[in-house]
Formats: structure tokens, sequence, C-alpha cells
């Protein structure tokens, strides 16, 4: 029975946005998903800057706060310049990501962060790729390429802490 509920909730929550995105230019829905993904990119640093039991991963998390803030805040200027609403918190997969996270195990959480990471640096690194190359916008599409080096950066500093365990 909470499958099903859940299994519910899920397609409710994705119908939603998706709706509306769908109704937008690629380059809006390219914004609300990266305002998204940045926003969840702090909250689980924040987390990681608290739970994470080795140095690095923790350390990692507090770079991720960092980055990902100077960023959300740029695409915030641009968003509110084209007219793009822009999520104020999570969506609730992302919660109910940040709240598996943050019940997890101490023992547990570096692998399970550092694997999430990974997963979303390299989504976010397709999505920021694509955009960059064939965005319409010139001023979302630069953001994209701008943005590029950092998310490569931080897509290869989760592998390596991927390959420490």
């Amino acid at each position: 029975m909470k499958i099903r509920h859940l299994a519910l909730a899920t397609a409710c929550v994705l119908a939603g946005p998706a709706a509306q995105a769908d109704s937008k230019n690629p380059d809006a829905k390219f914004v609300e998903h990266a305002a998204a993904g940045g926003q969840m990119e702090v909250d689980l640093g924040q987390l990681a800057s608290q739970k994470a039991q080795r140095p690095e991963v923790k350390a990692f998390g507090e770079r991720m706060v960092k980055d990902h803030q100077e960023a959300n805040a740029k695409l915030a200027a641009l968003a509110s310049q084209k007219g793009i609403d822009v999520p104020k918190a999570v969506g609730m997969l992302d919660q109910h990501k940040k709240e598996k996270l943050a019940k997890a195990k101490a023992e547990d959480f570096d692998a399970d962060y550092v694997k999430a990471m990974l997963k979303d640096h390299e989504k976010d690194m397709k999505d920021f790729e694509k955009e960059a190359q064939s965005g319409e916008d010139a001023e979302v599409r630069s953001f994209a390429a701008d943005t590029l080096p950092t998310l490569r950066s931080h897509l290869e500093a989760i592998k390596q802490l991927a390959n420490e365990k």
C-alpha cells in the first residue's frame, strides 16, 4: 500500500512541473531545472558538511555550498531578467532524497552522498553541455558554458572521492 501511495505521489509531483515546463521554451526549462538542482546541491552540501565522516567528503560538501550558492545567485538574476520563475525550495523527489541521506547511518553517509553527487554531476554535465551548445537564448547559453568548468571540477573531485573509499 505504501508503495502505491509513493508511486501516486511521485507521479503527481512529476506531472505538475513537467506539464508546466512543457509550455515553456527549452531555455526556460533548463533554467528551472538548473535552479532546482543547484538548490539541492546546496542543501545536500550543508548536510555533508555536518554528517560526513571523512574530512575530504566534508570539505567537498562545503565546496558544494559555496560554489552552488554563487551559481544560484547568478542564475536567479538571469531568471529574473528573463521573467522565468525558479523554485524557491527543492521538490518532493529531491526532498525525499535529502531525507533519505539525512537518515543514513553515519558509516553509510559518505558513500551514499558520494554516489548521489556522482550521479547528479554526471547528469548536470550533460544538461549544461547541451544548453551551452544548442541553447536558443545567448545569455542562458553563456551561463551554461561559464558554469561548465566548475561542474567539471566537481565531477573530477567526486570521482576521486568515489575511488578513495
